[in-house]
C-alpha cells in the first residue's frame, strides 16, 4: 500500500486489466496483453475481512479477477525506495505501478 496520503501527488498514466494474485503471492495486474504488473495501491486500500478475494479502494470494490481501469504511474524501485520499502522481497520490481485511483473497466 502507498505510505504516502492523497492527492500528494499526481500521475498521468493508466492499465486496463485485472487484479489478481501470481504464483509468488503478490497482487499485480495483468493488462490486456496479458502483461503482469506489480502494483502499489492507494493508502487506506485493504483486503475485506469475509471476503480476502476482494480489495475496497475508496468506495469500490474489486474482486480479484475482475476488470478495471488504474490510473496512476510507473515508480522505479532504485529512485523511490520509500513507496516499495514495505513490499515483500518477491513482490518487488524494477518497475511498479503506482495505483491512484481505481474505475470500472471501459
Amino acid at each position: 500500500m502507498n505510505p504516502f496520503a492523497k492527492g500528494q501527488l499526481e500521475m498521468q498514466a493508466g492499465i486496463v486489466g485485472s487484479l489478481t494474485v501470481n504464483s509468488d503471492n503478490c497482487v499485480v495486474t495483468v493488462d490486456e496483453q496479458g502483461i503482469e504488473w506489480a502494483v502499489l495501491l492507494p493508502q487506506g486500500a485493504s483486503f475485506q475481512d469475509d471476503d480476502p478475494l476482494s480489495v475496497k479502494v475508496d468506495d469500490m470494490v474489486l474482486e480479484l479477477g475482475s476488470s478495471a481501469t488504474f490510473g496512476g504511474g510507473m515508480v522505479e524501485a532504485e529512485r523511490n525506495d520509500t513507496l516499495i520499502r514495505n513490499v515483500p522481497e518477491a513482490c518487488q520490481s524494477e518497475q511498479t505501478f503506482q495505483v491512484q485511483r481505481i474505475e470500472d473497466a471501459p
